[in-house]
């Protein structure tokens, strides 16, 4: 019989290390696959909590850190010895041993106390400065008083010497500029004598003191640089009559149907002079003149001129009118004596010499050209919307030839002027609504 065989061995392998036990997350309960993992895969919190003690535990036992503080508190011992030592030293040493008497008088080497005196710092004598005394402390100087600066030299003059700027030479002010008092100019009109026209001059607004006026067919001729506007008013104040002029002059015919006293109101729009007269439209010589003012400063009339009797020259000097009768300061015009251009011959209440015509429109606008004769012109106007309203006559160069109206609207009235030559003419009109003018 053969050996019986042997059976195979079973070999059971343990495991090289003890089966860890399963730690599952305190948290969320998850499995944790390692020991040592320190976050739960699953919720990511930390899976044991280190307290600070034991963190600082670990930290303090890495060799190497307890090393480098070994070392620092080494050098930081060496360090308070070496200071403690050297401090020690203050320069004075103590008595030891019976041989630190001081024997005989004689002072010991190591028994002597060394006794250290403060010296004082020098002090260096300068000679006192003298500050010198202030120019003129009495009182203060006058405009033309002399000062003397021969004391108050510049650092320059003082410390190094010279004197460039000059300033040894005794100071003496600038003579200064008078001035000039203030003038304040006047209006001077001429005040003709008894029996003539009624005549002013000047410049800047100006409005006349009241005369007296009798019936009948006047005319204002009125000449000035700048455009210059001259409105004939009644006791009440109403406007009865307009003339414009400047730079051409101008002239309007006015008719007055009763007697009373007026006024003149002169208004320029710029700065210049002018020169306004009054005189009646007659057919002959024969007719009463003006009636003369009863007494006041103002101007008297003169003759009535006509194309036979060409009136009296004013001879009368002039008289200054009081500063208060103008709003705005003015300058004084001198005017000596002038002799009344003759009056063109009309017949009152005679018939239009010419064409009419009637002009509307609305706003501001200028019509087309038209002629005009010469002699009197008859002009209506109307306008129906408020705000200023005014027509304006003028050439065909664009020269004014008289204002027509210069009114607030809502407002209508007439204008009665002389036209100087037969030529073409044109309306200027600034309104703000519907007007409507018209020529007879």
């Amino acid at each position: 019989m053969g050996s019986a065989q042997t059976p195979p061995a079973v070999v059971v392998t343990a495991p090289s290390s003890a089966r860890v036990a399963q730690i599952s997350c305190p948290h969320c309960g998850a499995a944790v696959p390692a020991s040592n993992a320190q976050y739960c895969p699953q919720c990511g919190d930390p899976i044991e909590e280190v307290s600070v003690i034991v963190r600082l535990r670990r930290i303090l036992s890495n060799p190497y850190l307890i090393g480098i503080l070994a070392v620092l508190l080494a050098l930081l011992v060496a360090g308070l010895l070496l200071a403690g030592t050297m401090g020690g030293q203050d320069g004075t040493a103590p008595p030891t041993g019976p041989d630190s008497s001081n024997a005989g008088g004689v002072p010991s080497p190591t028994g002597t106390a060394l006794t250290v005196l403060r010296t004082p710092s020098p002090t260096v004598a300068s000679e006192q400065v003298r500050v010198p005394r202030a120019v003129n402390t009495s009182r203060t100087p006058g405009a033309n008083a002399t000062v003397n600066l021969s004391n108050t030299l510049s650092p320059y003059i003082q410390n190094l010497g010279g004197d460039e700027g000059n300033q040894l030479r005794t100071w003496s002010p600038t003579p200064r500029p008078k001035k000039t008092p203030l003038v304040v100019p006047t209006v001077s009109v001429a005040t003709p004598a008894p029996g003539g026209n009624l005549v002013w001059q000047g410049e800047g607004f100006y409005k006349t003191a009241p005369f007296p006026l009798n019936t009948g067919t006047m005319r204002i001729d009125l000449t000035a640089s700048v455009l210059t506007v001259a409105q004939l008013r009644d006791a009440s104040g109403k406007v009865v009559g307009i003339a414009s002029a400047g730079p051409m002059p101008g002239s309007t015919v006015v008719q007055v149907t009763e007697p009373g006293t007026f006024q003149l109101e002169i208004t320029p729009f710029g700065s210049g002079t002018w020169s306004v007269g009054i005189m009646r439209i007659v057919t002959s010589a024969g007719l009463p003149p003006v009636t003369p003012p009863s007494g006041g400063k103002d101007a008297a009339p003169l003759p009535i001129p006509s194309r036979t009797s060409p009136g009296t020259p004013v001879t009368t000097p002039v008289t200054s009118l009081p500063t208060t009768s103008s709003p705005t300061a003015t300058t004084a015009v001198t005017t000596g004596t002038s002799t009344p251009t003759p009056a063109m011959t009309a017949t009152p209440g005679a018939t239009p010499t010419q064409p009419s015509r009637t002009f509307t429109g609305n706003g501001t606008t200028r019509s087309p050209s038209f002629p005009l004769n010469h002699g009197p012109a008859h002009f209506t106007y109307s306008t129906t919307s408020p705000g200023q309203f005014s027509v304006t006559l003028v050439d065909e160069q664009g020269q004014v030839v008289s204002l027509i109206a210069l009114v607030d609207g809502p407002d209508s009235g007439s204008r009665d002027i002389l036209v100087p030559e037969t030529e073409e003419y044109r309306l200027e009109i600034d309104a703000k609504g519907h007007w409507e003018v018209s020529i007879a």
